[in-house]
């Protein structure tokens, strides 16, 4: 059961590095390169700042991808081989947390600057920075409560479920509620005949 839990943790965690690290840096840096006066100027990473003046915004994606492909490469190899090891899958989490936490201290960096440079240069926030902070924060509510309900794995479940159904409202300005009832009533189906699929199946 325990091993179980890890793998439902580690999974977890590499999730989070991947949102984080790859996909919330990466969107953030790339509007403020496009938009902030002095482009690449305000990165406070000069490695970053080497990979673009050299590769552009591309190269800056696949260094991202690379160095999330290697520690998510890294995470398994080690879980597997001392996951039964309890200090040791501790410390491999904890070390995870710590990459995913200053992975959230650059994108909040970064959303503070699209704020700065949105009300400076155009006086007001962007509607779609506005948006995507209310879905990060459904998103971590959802999560905190499914972790101290259920464990991680609770945790993860809560965020994936949030996260599919609070989608089209991220991604469309207006949604009449006929279709985003249809949209929810089709997600739960799906869901349930999976889970119903996979319950067979064991």
């Amino acid at each position: 059961m325990r091993r179980e839990e890890g793998v439902w943790e580690a999974i977890g965690l590499l999730a989070a590095f991947y949102g984080l690290f790859v996909v919330g840096d990466v969107a953030t840096t790339f509007w403020l390169v496009k938009h902030f006066p002095g482009g690449i100027s305000g990165e406070l990473n000069p490695l970053a700042r080497a990979i673009y003046a050299h590769y552009g915004l591309e190269g800056m994606l696949a260094s991202k991808l690379c160095v999330f492909a290697a520690s998510s490469a890294a995470v398994v190899g080690l879980y597997i081989k001392y996951g039964h090891v309890k200090w040791f899958r501790e410390t491999l989490e904890t070390a995870m947390l710590c990459l995913s936490g200053l992975s959230a201290i650059v994108m909040v960096n970064n959303l503070l600057g699209i704020l700065a440079v949105s009300l400076c240069l155009y006086g007001a926030a962007p509607e779609w920075l506005l948006r995507c902070l209310s879905y990060a924060l459904s998103l971590t509510i959802a999560a905190l409560g499914g972790y101290m309900l259920l464990g991680w794995r609770g945790g993860a479940e809560a965020l994936v479920g949030t996260a599919l159904a609070a989608l089209p409202l991220l991604c469309w300005h207006q949604l009449s509620p006929e279709r985003y009832l249809t949209y929810l009533a089709s997600l739960f189906t799906a869901v349930g005949a999976a889970l119903y699929l996979v319950e067979r199946s064991a």
